[in-house]
Order: structure tokens, then C-alpha cells, then sequence
């Protein structure tokens, strides 16, 4: 397991005393931690080794679309936004549950940066639009 800055390690800790969803990617885009919320919400809650992996494969899966049910590209999705032009970004989206129901989130994401300005990851929040 390589070592993240701790930019990331201190944003993980954060994460975990959220009460709302939120998930952690590095600088790739790749997910490092989601929080109790985002596991209830993500219906993947887990234990063992290859729970962020299940929780990554299970987000990419979310068919991400605007309320004409028109797609939302990858590009487009804020935690994309937060990361390859480094500010933070808010959009409302639809996505599929693990139930295959549709549901109306509001996600924002924020950037993570070094000190040197080096984008490392994101924390990406999100939650259900009543």
C-alpha cells in the first residue's frame, strides 16, 4: 500500500465524523474511503479488503443522468470538476440505487490540495434532494 500525503489522511479522518455521505478519491480519481453515510446510501456496506474496491465498481454504476434522463459524462460529474480544474464544483444529478430506483442527489465536491498547489484528491458529499 503506497503512502498518501497527509492532505488525504486528514480529509479521511474528517470524512468519518460526517454525518452526511461523503467519499475520498486520490488524485486519479480513484475512491480511498467512504464514510458510514455513503455506504448506507450506496447500499455497499462491507467489511474486508476489497470493500473500496465493491464501493468503487458500485459508484461507477450509479448511471449518473439530469432529471431529462439525459447521461452526465464522466467529465461533468463534480468530483471530475474538483479535481482536473482544482475548484470546488455543486451540480444535482439522478442516479440508479441498488434497488434500480431513481433518486435525486445533490453532490459538491471540494479539491484537495498541497501546499505547492498539487490537486491530491477531492472529498466529494452528496445527499438525497427531498
Amino acid at each position: 500500500m503506497r503512502q498518501h500525503p497527509v492532505e488525504l489522511i486528514l480529509a479521511r479522518n474528517l470524512a468519518a465524523r460526517l454525518a452526511m455521505p461523503t467519499l475520498l478519491v486520490d488524485g486519479r480519481g480513484e475512491l480511498l474511503y467512504a464514510n458510514r453515510p455513503a455506504e448506507d446510501l450506496l447500499g455497499q456496506a462491507g467489511v474486508g479488503p476489497d470493500r473500496v474496491r465493491r464501493l468503487a465498481e458500485r459508484v461507477s454504476s450509479l448511471d449518473p443522468h439530469d432529471p431529462d434522463e439525459q447521461p452526465i459524462v464522466l467529465a461533468e460529474m463534480p468530483g471530475t470538476v474538483a479535481l482536473q480544474r482544482g475548484r470546488p464544483t455543486h451540480r444535482e444529478i439522478h442516479v440508479v440505487d441498488v434497488a434500480g430506483r431513481d433518486r435525486h442527489v445533490s453532490v459538491t465536491a471540494i479539491p484537495i490540495e498541497l501546499p505547492a498547489r498539487e490537486i491530491v484528491g477531492a472529498l466529494i458529499m452528496f445527499w438525497e434532494v427531498d
